[in-house]
Order: C-alpha cells, then structure tokens, then sequence
C-alpha cells in the first residue's frame, strides 16, 4: 500500500515538470496532475494540513494564461 510521501512525490514531481514546460497547455495539464494527487492524498489519508504545507513550500511563479481555463487549487 502506499503511503502518503509517494503521492506528496507524485505531485511534487508534476509541480516541477510543469515549472520547466515551455507550453502553457502542458503547464497547465501537469498542475491538474499535481492538484489530483494532492486530491488522491487528502482522500486517502485525510492529512490536509500536511498536504497545504507541503504545497506552501513547492509553489511556483505565477503563469499567464491565455484562456478561459482555471487549476483548482492553484491561485496567480
């Protein structure tokens, strides 16, 4: 069974993929990643104190859309 750390990994990891993406499509589609794992954790382990903090320290410059599109989750 996994524990918390591996989805807390998952999403870190999709936080810095769409940090070094070029393409705002894929920025975006790897925030929507880091923000269901994040959805996944809280579900399974109902740590959501832990998963703000551990989101708090991983959070990234803010990114221009050029759409109507919106992560849940993840403020300008």
């Amino acid at each position: 069974m996994p524990n918390i750390d591996e989805f807390l990994q998952r999403a870190s990891d999709c936080l810095a993929l769409s940090e070094r993406s070029l393409v705002l499509r894929h920025k975006e589609l790897f925030l929507r990643m880091a923000q269901t794992w994040l959805t996944l954790a809280d579900q399974e382990f109902g740590s959501r104190s832990r998963l703000q903090d551990a989101v708090a320290g991983s959070e990234s410059a803010p990114i221009e859309r050029s759409g109507p599109s919106e992560v849940r989750g993840f403020s300008r």
